[in-house]
């Protein structure tokens, strides 16, 4: 089990270390993997976020593309907008995830609304792949979403994953 303030302590040097880049290399992503997991059982979407990429990417622990769906979705529902994209990208290519177009362009779309600008390229290239129906329905959804009272916090903290979306 972890300490309150080992946890606290741990988390601080994991976000230092992801917004310096290479802090990942630094504490060891054995470490990050630790830390991040402890984090995302405790419900904080930027170790959510960074666990589902450890896991997308097969560092620190095997690569399995369910858990990361399991941990990118928690995060993408709570504002992240790179588990979003994250959450876009294993929907468009059907990994963790049944192979859904619609679903990649509403997390895509979520993404950018979030202010994930890259996340544009992606959801663009899917406009080719889906039918007009499917591109209205999607547009329809977050249509309806829009018009709701936003209950979830935006994250202001860079996660892992801004590399992975610069990087796919």
């Amino acid at each position: 089990m972890i300490s309150e303030r080992d946890f606290r302590q741990g988390r601080l040097r994991l976000s230092t270390g992801a917004r310096a880049g290479p802090g990942l290399r630094r504490v060891g992503l054995g470490a990050a993997f630790k830390w991040y997991r402890a984090a995302a059982e405790q419900g904080d979407p930027t170790g959510e976020s960074n666990l589902g990429y450890l896991y997308y990417r097969g560092q620190g622990t095997s690569r399995d593309y369910d858990q990361a769906a399991k941990w990118f979705r928690p995060a993408a529902q709570q504002g992240n907008p790179y588990a979003q994209a994250a959450l876009g990208l294993l929907y468009e290519k059907g990994q963790g995830v049944p192979l859904d177009y619609v679903s990649a362009y509403i997390w895509y779309s979520r993404a950018i609304s979030g202010g994930l600008k890259a996340s544009g390229e992606s959801r663009k290239s899917l406009t080719h792949l889906l039918t007009p129906k499917q591109l209205d329905q999607a547009n329809t959804l977050l249509k309806a979403e829009a018009g709701q009272p936003r209950t979830l916090q935006q994250q202001s903290t860079p996660s892992a994953p801004a590399a992975f979306v610069q990087s796919h």
